[in-house]
């Protein structure tokens, strides 16, 4: 599977990197251009985005994730849940061993066992004995002073930026970790709108709502884009890898429960449940056949779908596990087909493949370097000059006056009636 990713990654990079002409459209082949389907959001999917970013490819990321189960996530959600509760040992190893603060085993080893205490006051007195105990307490104990007095956007903001997290998150769990980061700050920001601002309210409604984030990646914008089969219906690319195609829909998917439809009118549906299927009567194998049909026609229903979306040129590969590949797969739909009709050839790395080639329309093909983006213009001198600093004190702000005559308010003792009020109202 790996091996796999690594080969798309490779040579989409190639394709880039040489400005390989798309033939259709008579300039080069752009990350826009590119669609991976997958059958499944599973880890070749994360995989892949992250093969592809390790490359520099512009990639859109998966179309979905739950936040809450990505690592970068789950640190800083760890550490809001220590300074909420300092003296909760398990968060706070988790902190100390997390990249925000990057203490190996043997550290925390030392702190840990023998302990008389908590963790955390384990640390405070040691924190004179090495260089990283000491760090490591100055910045988590800062923070426990923050926690209290700043809104959940600000805090997490403070560690991201202020403390460099996003580098050390990004140094040590790869650029695939930019996206959460992002999602998480953003639900920070939503979650502030619409309720008081508080860093345990805000980690309690992340925990309990298991949030899935969903992108639109209807409209590719510059990068790659890889989808579930499901999510790309009526969308199309120019080129599209199909690379999971070697897994078949499991019965053990399926439901247990078995109705029978077709009764009278008078009559509900009959419901069987038969717990094994050395006991099965006639009905329930039926049923369970007609079950399994249905599933089959849907599995190849999908093929069409992710077939169809190709409109150049599509890329047909897959990968087989322990099990080998399931029986009747895609892969096996699809290659007696190409290799009767198409073409024995060898690609880049060696390997043997099957092509089937048809004639494309060709537009005239143009110089690629016209096609490369144009560089940022300078920026201008003002950009790069330090603000003047603002005045002491800082003039009032005041709202606007319809003259420079009108008279002040007077004041509320002064039995005006109140004609005081008519000034906010106009």
């Amino acid at each position: 599977m790996k091996r796999l990713a690594e080969r798309i990654a490779d040579q989409i990079k190639i394709w880039l990197d040489d400005k390989t002409i798309l033939e259709s459209q008579g300039r080069p082949i752009e990350p826009g251009d590119i669609m991976i389907l997958v059958r499944r959001r599973a880890q070749f999917a994360e995989e892949m985005v992250r093969c592809l970013k390790e490359r520099g490819v512009a990639v859109a990321g998966s179309d979905r994730m739950i936040l809450t189960e990505q690592l970068a996530v789950m640190d800083l959600m760890a550490l809001g849940g220590f300074v909420l509760l300092p003296e909760d040992d398990l968060t706070l190893a988790s902190v100390l061993k997390s990249p925000l603060i990057s203490l190996n085993e043997e550290q925390l080893y030392d702190l840990a066992h023998g302990r008389a205490g908590s963790l955390w006051s384990a640390l405070q007195q040691k924190q004179t004995e090495q260089a990283e105990y000491k760090q490591a307490f100055n910045t988590l104990n800062d923070l426990l002073n923050k926690a209290d007095f700043i809104p959940p956007f600000e805090f997490f903001g403070h560690v991201l930026d202020g403390l460099q997290g996003r580098k050390k998150i990004l140094a040590r769990l790869g650029p695939d970790a930019a996206d959460p980061l992002d999602e998480f700050m953003s639900l920070a920001l939503t979650y502030e709108r619409d309720h008081v601002a508080s860093l345990q309210g805000f980690l309690h409604w992340l925990e309990t709502g298991r949030t899935e984030i969903k992108r639109d990646l209807d409209q590719g914008h510059g990068e790659v884009r890889v989808m579930t089969v499901h999510g790309a219906k009526g969308l199309q690319a120019r080129i599209v890898f199909l690379p999971d195609t070697c897994a078949t829909p499991s019965s053990q998917r399926g439901s247990r429960l078995l109705w029978q439809t077709g009764q009278p009118a008078n009559q509900a549906p009959l419901l069987l449940w038969p717990p094994f299927r050395d006991t099965e009567e006639d009905i329930a194998r039926n049923l369970r056949d007609a079950a399994r049909v249905k599933r089959e026609q849907e599995y190849r229903r999908l093929l069409y779908v992710a077939m169809t979306r190709a409109e150049d040129r599509l890329y047909i590969g897959g990968w087989e596990g322990k099990n080998k590949r399931g029986e009747g797969c895609w892969y096996d739909l699809i290659a007696p087909v190409i290799e009767e009709k198409g073409e024995e050839i060898t690609l880049a790395d060696g390997v043997q493949g099957w092509r089937i080639a048809s004639k494309q329309t060709e537009k005239k093909k143009v110089n690629s370097e016209k096609h490369a983006p144009d560089s940022p213009p300078p920026l201008p001198a003002w950009a790069v000059v330090a603000p003047h600093p603002e005045p002491e004190p800082v003039h009032p702000l005041a709202p606007s006056r319809p003259s420079d005559e009108e008279p002040s308010v007077l004041s509320p003792l002064s039995g005006d009636d109140g004609a005081r009020f008519k000034r906010g109202r106009l």
